[in-house]
């Protein structure tokens, strides 16, 4: 559901103010999975997880139901439906991908960012509830509220997308994420770094976020499609981070965790630091038609 509604603001947000709307939207997305993570930990803690999952399912609905009643009504005219739509938009990602340096780019980027997150905050309850910390898991679930401190950023990452461009904003997110990965790697035995560090991820996460998914949204004429090639993207770049962070937590501890964070920064900006390449036509007559 949220990356149906990614396009919808994108393409209903005036080309002035996308940037804008899509962080209050990301924002309030983050908010979500952050606050969830908390509220998950302490029902865990006191009611078992089984609760979780049940309370999980009465607030799906009740989201449901609210997005129902309070989404804008469709003033297009309807068409036909294709039953194969979605497969055919599915299997038009890799030209949209190949069509595009700018949306390649970003989903690399945004790989690399998610990746690094994810890594570090799926290791991170092992750290906390382990001998040198000892929390309980409520307790160490309440540590995501430095994060949600960080959703601040995404109204403003998004104002600063339309006032300075894509660009620069990417790249302070980046340097926010690069300095966050030291701070972690202290955070294996003070606190105070931990928390820090925590701050800064979530917030150079945000303007990441931001950021790259209005290039992505902006950069072809399908900006359905190039929504599900960089969320997949990024997804696959925090599952395997994911994957990677557990052993690494096992061999060599807090440090291989940080280790893996930083491999994930550095892959994801290298890896799209290479030229732009030329602007496909359909890349301009995409942009043309937003900024009308």
């Amino acid at each position: 559901v949220p990356q149906l509604l990614v396009p919808l603001v994108a393409e209903r947000a005036p080309a002035a103010r996308r940037g804008r709307h899509l962080g209050v939207v990301v924002a309030g997305l983050f908010a979500g999975v952050v606050a969830a993570r908390v509220l998950g930990g302490l029902a865990g803690q006191a009611y078992g997880w089984r609760a979780v999952f049940l309370g999980a399912a009465g607030l799906t609905a009740l989201i449901g139901l609210a997005t129902a009643v309070l989404l804008p009504a469709e003033t297009r005219p309807r068409t036909k439906t294709d039953p194969l739509a979605a497969l055919k938009g599915i299997a038009r990602v890799p030209r949209v991908l190949a069509a595009s340096a700018e949306l390649r780019s970003a989903c690399l980027r945004q790989a690399g960012m998610y990746g690094a997150w994810s890594a570090l905050w799926t290791a991170l309850a092992l750290l906390l509830t382990g001998p040198g910390y000892g929390m309980s898991t409520g307790a160490a679930g309440l540590f995501g509220l430095f994060g949600l401190t960080a959703t601040a950023v995404g109204p403003l990452a998004g104002g600063l997308v339309d006032r300075f461009g894509v660009a620069r904003v990417v790249g302070f997110a980046y340097v926010l994420a690069a300095v966050s990965v030291p701070l972690f790697w202290l955070g294996g035995s003070w606190i105070w770094a931990l928390c820090a560090a925590a701050v800064l991820l979530h917030a150079g996460l945000m303007a990441g976020q931001v950021a790259n998914q209005t290039r992505a949204l902006t950069a072809t004429a399908s900006p359905a499609t190039a929504n599900t090639a960089y969320i997949v993207a990024a997804f696959i770049g925090g599952a395997a981070a994911s994957a990677l962070a557990a052993p690494a937590f096992g061999h060599w501890g807090w440090s291989g965790v940080c280790a893996v964070a930083a491999c994930w920064l550095a892959l994801g900006w290298l890896g799209a630091a290479g030229r732009p390449g030329r602007v496909t036509r359909v890349a301009r007559t995409a942009r043309a038609a937003r900024t009308r």
